[in-house]
């Protein structure tokens, strides 16, 4: 059996989102782990009967948190912006079937919006994470708890967690399945689509120089609006 764990912070706009993509299984068990939401999450989460857990907010925190209070062979992380679809479902039992333990894998990437730049940055995206199989949070994650677990899991700190857990994987058990998760536009067209791009870029690469997530955090959160 697999869980399906979900970050959220001021989602609840999101919740039909998250109730369709639980729905496409046969059979899962789900946690959302909110962070402290201040728009009224927890009300909505009892109210459609999801199950949920509260922290404080940091996603690194957040998903640690989830996949302790997991129970399953099998995790998937995925955001609350991001949709599944029927190709989805099919490559994840695909991946539980085989003996993929000590193995991980991740879905390519499109945006719900029909502009160009965001086709190109999906398109880039893809590209990077075939080369060099570095995938981000939202293209989801898919592991065996034991293995999470032995490689220590996520950071609890509030930057960069996906990067830092994917690193810890051997990049020949880093697997790149074949559909395509479609996810928000909606932190390009808020913080601005070349700023956005541009400052994503710039944490990744001065995190991988090994700088301290303390700086990288101020730089990613100035651009926020």
């Amino acid at each position: 059996m697999i869980t399906v764990i979900i970050p959220c912070l001021n989602e609840r706009a999101n919740i039909n989102l998250i109730k369709q993509n639980i729905g496409l299984f046969n059979n899962c068990k789900h946690i959302i782990v909110d962070g402290s939401s201040r728009d009224a999450s927890s009300a909505a989460f009892i109210k459609e009967k999801l199950n949920f857990i509260v922290t404080k907010p940091s996603r690194g925190l957040q998903l640690r948190k989830g996949a302790e209070a997991s129970n399953t062979k099998w995790l998937l992380f995925l955001h609350a912006d991001t949709k599944l679809n029927k190709k989805n479902i099919s490559d994840i039992y695909s991946f539980m079937l085989v003996k993929n333990t000590f193995k991980v894998g991740f879905f390519k990437i499109k945006f719900r919006n029909k502009l160009i730049l965001a086709n190109l940055i999906s398109n880039w995206a893809n590209l990077r994470t075939k080369i060099f199989k570095l995938p981000f949070g939202d293209q989801g994650l898919l592991i065996s708890r034991y293995y999470y677990f032995k490689l220590g899991g996520h950071p609890k700190e509030k930057i960069m967690e996906d990067l830092e857990f994917i690193l810890k994987v051997p990049k020949k058990n880093r697997l790149l399945l074949n559909s395509k998760i479609s996810t928000s536009f909606r932190k390009y067209q808020k913080n601005g689509i070349f700023l956005q791009g541009i400052t994503h870029l710039f944490c990744q690469i001065i995190f991988l120089l090994n700088f301290k997530k303390g700086l990288i955090h101020k730089i990613y959160k100035k651009n926020e609006k």
